[in-house]
């Protein structure tokens, strides 16, 4: 007998092809069947490893992939190599806010397809989207923004921790909305033209001390972006202040 095309049946393998659906049918042919199917197996062996069925399975997907997200985020957080605004000081506390924000629009512009089902759907029969996210993009951006306070880089000299949430709750909001409408394509392509001013707005919003007005710090990222210089190609390398301008 010849060897068998299927890969081994585990936990992974079901959770690897899962995805591999939700990437190539946007989650529309992600049915027991079809994963039997692709996994040469029968439904009821699926079962036994996710006794919720599909919708374990799935949730599963959306579990692996927050927790990825949440670790893009972060490295780009600790990385001060990670290509955020040019102009910024990469050791401030407006530079780590920037490569997070980058980092993110940078995860769904890669990951289209999975971004849109952990973000633009419901979720599945009450799988809910990893809680690291939710810290990642709001709890500790608010402690950035308090840090920033702190250090003289703000326009205050403190500020209050619900203060902090709602500007958190509100910058990703802001990148939400950005990613989600690139992903949808209905824009056209124009939605690129827009990233910069966002994230030097998101700057302002928070009350960052970059420059006199919004739109002479955005000139002097237009002008560092000018000059940075990637090295090789790579996708993390298409971001604010390296492809903006």
């Amino acid at each position: 007998m010849g060897k068998s095309l299927h890969p081994p049946l585990t936990v992974e393998a079901i959770i690897d092809t899962a995805e591999r659906l939700i990437v190539d049918t946007d989650a529309k042919e992600c049915t027991l069947r079809a994963l039997s199917r692709a996994l040469g197996c029968t439904p009821g062996a699926l079962n036994h490893y996710f006794p919720g069925g599909v919708d374990e399975i799935i949730s599963a997907v959306q579990v692996r992939e927050t927790d990825r997200l949440h670790a893009w985020i972060n490295d780009a957080d600790n990385d001060q190599e990670y290509p955020g605004l040019a102009n910024l000081d990469r050791l401030s506390n407006a530079g780590r806010l920037m490569r997070r924000c980058c980092a993110y629009l940078d995860f769904a512009g890669d990951n289209p397809a999975i971004y849109r089902h952990l973000f633009a759907h419901p979720p599945i029969q009450g799988a809910t989207t990893s809680e690291l996210v939710v810290i990642a993009m709001i709890e500790d951006t608010a402690m950035i923004i308090q840090a920033a306070a702190r250090a003289g880089e703000l326009n205050r000299p403190t500020i209050g921790w619900s203060d902090a949430m709602r500007l958190a709750h509100l910058i990703w909001v802001q990148l939400h909305g950005y990613a989600d409408l690139r992903i949808s394509g209905k824009d056209e392509g124009q939605i690129h033209q827009i990233r910069l001013p966002m994230l030097v707005n998101l700057l302002f919003l928070s009350g960052f001390l970059v420059a006199a007005t919004p739109a002479g710090f955005e000139a002097a990222a237009r002008n560092a972006a000018a000059v940075s210089i990637c090295p090789e190609p790579d996708p993390k390398c298409q971001t604010a202040g390296i492809s903006a301008a």
